[in-house]
């Protein structure tokens, strides 16, 4: 009877705010009624139509047939707003490399935030082992740098000068900001000027009636009256027509304009596909590290590792003589690059592409060798040079000037060849996969 009554219940839809399936409940699927509270259907067998949860921990109470606990799937309406990671750790002559997990975007958080339905599954194989990870979007409480522009206070407020709030052409501050600080002060100040100016030529104005007045035909104290009359009211014409006679000199005079600001814009770097850094440009030369020679005694540079093997010295030191030739030196941006140095650039990679086949294709893998681990490339430029600010990303990749084309014919005539894409990589007697 329990297999019958079994085999007829494919689902049961329970009253909550998720709702639960139950399938595959067939006899050979039952499992031992010892579960977590109400995760099973309790099936009678005196009435097989009736089916219930089971209110306590199991389903050991009460006259029941069957006790179907297995395969339980919660189907839920909560939206779930992180995702599944994959990290993966692999174990390679007793060397650990770990690949995967949160990307530079993202913090790992508790199970909770992923759909659980949606997990992957972990695995061990062959010293590889991966993990699951659930990982959450930062969330910038600004998106943008806002520039903040603080009204200036005035140590001796005067009425006459009304500073407004500096405006932009664009969101969060950005674009070109006008601030109208200056030019409003002195448009006030020439306000309060007026004022004042107008004040004391009624004084004196007044100050040459009184006294003529009081003469009592004294000739000398009614010129001294005429003149401060004559003074006063040439002042008040010039202190008026001021803005007339600037204008006349020069419009611009009297035409007080706000400072313009340009904000800087955020620009994204991005990597380059396929570039003499990826997978595309490996080979099995890897150099030996003991074997290294410094190359500061003969070229500028700021390498993180200022080293190559002796051959590419041999190769940089017939570049820098050709440089001389041309009254040029010559300034070397990257050059050996440790295996430490090559992982945390794949790690780099990695978090931010989520995705080992296309993390390749802007880094290569660990372990890997040729390019700059071959201890014989550089990246280089002329000393000095424009050139050298255009370095390093796809933008500026294909950039060229006369600078650009000296500096090939001098690695050209040194033996040096150029990877294809990236102006300012160049290989001596090592293997590339994308000459130019």
């Amino acid at each position: 009877m329990a297999s019958a009554l079994c085999s007829n219940l494919i689902f049961i839809p329970i009253a909550s705010a998720d709702e639960t399936e139950y399938f595959n409940c067939s006899e050979e699927n039952l499992i031992t009624p010892e579960t977590e509270a109400n995760t099973c259907i309790r099936l009678y067998p005196s009435l097989p139509t009736i089916k219930r949860l089971a209110p306590d921990s199991n389903c050991g109470w009460g006259n029941i047939d069957v006790c179907c606990c297995e395969s339980k799937v919660i189907k839920t309406n909560k939206t779930y707003t992180c995702n599944w990671r994959t990290e993966t750790t692999q174990n390679v002559d007793n060397m650990s490399t770990v690949e995967g997990g949160c990307g530079s975007t993202e913090k790992q958080s508790n199970n909770s935030s992923c759909d659980p339905a949606a997990k992957p599954e972990n695995s061990y194989l062959g010293g590889r082992t991966t993990r699951q990870l659930c990982c959450c979007s930062i969330v910038s409480t600004k998106a943008t740098t806002k520039a903040e522009f603080t009204m200036p206070a005035l140590s001796i407020p005067i009425n006459t000068i009304n500073l407004s709030s500096a405006t932009c052409s664009g969101a969060d501050n950005s674009g070109n900001c006008e601030i109208p600080w200056i030019a409003e002060y002195i448009q006030g100040v020439y306000r309060y000027g007026l004022g004042i100016g107008g004040i004391l030529a009624a004084i004196v104005l007044m100050a040459g009636g009184v006294l003529w007045l009081v003469s009592a035909g004294d000739a000398s104290k009614i010129t001294q009256a005429k003149d401060l009359i004559l003074g006063s009211i040439t002042g008040l014409i010039i202190l008026v027509g001021s803005y007339i006679i600037l204008d006349q000199i020069n419009p611009e005079l009297t035409t007080l304009k706000s400072i313009s600001v340009k904000m800087l814009e955020r620009i994204t770097i991005e990597s380059i596909e396929n570039g003499s850094d990826s997978n595309n440009n490996v080979s099995n030369n890897c150099a030996d590290e003991s074997s290294l020679v410094d190359i500061k005694s003969i070229v500028s540079t700021k390498a993180t590792s200022p080293e190559l093997t002796a051959t590419g010295k041999e190769g940089l030191s017939k570049a820098v003589a050709e440089a001389k030739k041309l009254g040029v030196e010559l300034y070397v941006t990257s050059a050996y690059r440790t295996a430490a140095h090559q992982q945390e650039l794949w790690n780099k990679a990695i978090n931010k592409y989520h995705d080992t086949s296309v993390a390749a294709k802007y880094v290569a893998r660990p372990g890997s060798c040729g390019g700059h681990r071959s201890g014989q490339a550089i990246d280089v430029c002329i000393k000095g040079t424009k050139s050298c600010q255009k370095m390093g990303s796809a933008a500026v990749a294909d950039y060229s000037d006369e600078d650009v084309k000296k500096l090939q014919t001098i690695m050209k005539a040194a033996g040096w060849q150029r990877y294809c894409g990236e102006w300012w990589h160049f290989q001596y007697k090592e293997s590339i996969n994308n000459p130019c």
